[in-house]
């Protein structure tokens, strides 16, 4: 039990059905055993049928409103029952965000509270990451992986992403997933070893890296993101020469483009400074080879 909502007004409207149906069942009583007599006299030709069908229609009717004032009442039950909020699963409370006497409205966080036997992370992507992740719209299972670092170690869990968020953030134009720990007590340090005082717990509010498997194009390599020109090309020099390569971005990962180049010259080496006015087949002179070259020297 996490909150009992006042319930005196479904109480008072329980009392009032269940007065109801007393009085109605008292009339229903009365009305089948003057029935029961108007019949025997119908049969003896001392009572009217006129009389017989009244008193039939009279009792139809007060068995039909004893069935709905029951029906109400069970309704009225159901109602107070929902008046008790009650945990969906066995936790503790993180958060409280009501007091007692404090007014609520349908659909407003009264609480926050969690389980350590089950956790997740939730995450914002953008579209364009989205797109990479097999299956993500179709109910499948997509692997992930959740690391935190504790007492400068690093402590992997293995996970899943297991809901989508219907709609965007209007504000960030992300997709919010939720990624859940598959085993929160498996978590394992780099070296697959625990630490002496054993696995630690997937601390709530620790700060999270999730990686999540996602597709692998051909012919996708990683660049600095300054060395993407216009979000379109990439410059490198093969025998002293400039060569402009189109290039298209296929994901940011912080200061990491990942870029698709469809004919990479074996060799080339990508330039990350700036030129004055490039232009395809410009010579170039490597001022950071022969730099290297002289430190060797």
């Amino acid at each position: 039990m996490l909150v009992r909502l006042d319930g005196s007004a479904e109480r008072a409207s329980l009392e009032q059905i269940a007065s109801s149906i007393k009085a109605t069942e008292a009339r229903l009583d009365l009305n089948r055993t003057q029935l029961g007599r108007i019949q025997a006299l119908r049969d003896s030709g001392s009572a009217s049928q006129g009389t017989l069908d009244e008193l039939t229609a009279q009792n139809a009717e007060l068995a039909a409103n004893l069935e709905g004032f029951r029906a109400a009442l069970v309704l009225g039950q159901i109602a107070l029952e929902n008046r008790s909020v009650v945990a969906p699963f066995d936790g503790a409370v993180l958060t409280k965000s009501a007091e007692v006497g404090s007014v609520v409205g349908a659909g407003q966080s009264i609480a926050e509270i969690y389980t350590s036997g089950q956790l997740d992370v939730d995450i914002a992507i953008r579209e364009a990451d989205a797109s990479l992740i097999p299956g993500l719209f179709d109910g499948a299972k997509v692997p992930a992986s959740v690391s935190i670092v504790f007492a400068g170690r690093e402590i992997n869990w293995h996970a899943d992403i297991t809901r989508v968020a219907p709609d965007l953030d209007p504000q960030t134009r992300t997709l919010t997933v939720t990624v859940e720990i598959s085993d929160v007590a498996g978590g394992r340090t780099d070296d697959e070893n625990q630490l002496i005082s054993g696995a630690p717990p997937a601390l709530i509010n620790a700060f999270a890296r999730v990686v999540i498997s996602g597709d692998q194009p051909a012919a996708t390599y990683p660049v600095p993101s300054t060395a993407l020109r216009n979000g379109q090309s990439v410059w490198v020099t093969q025998g002293g020469v400039l060569r402009i390569l189109p290039a298209r971005l296929v994901h940011v990962d912080g200061e990491t483009s990942y870029v698709t180049i469809d004919e990479l010259p074996q060799g080339a080496r990508l330039i990350l400074t700036a030129l004055a006015s490039p232009v395809e087949g410009m010579e170039l002179r490597d001022l950071t080879g022969a730099s290297t070259a002289a430190m060797t020297e």
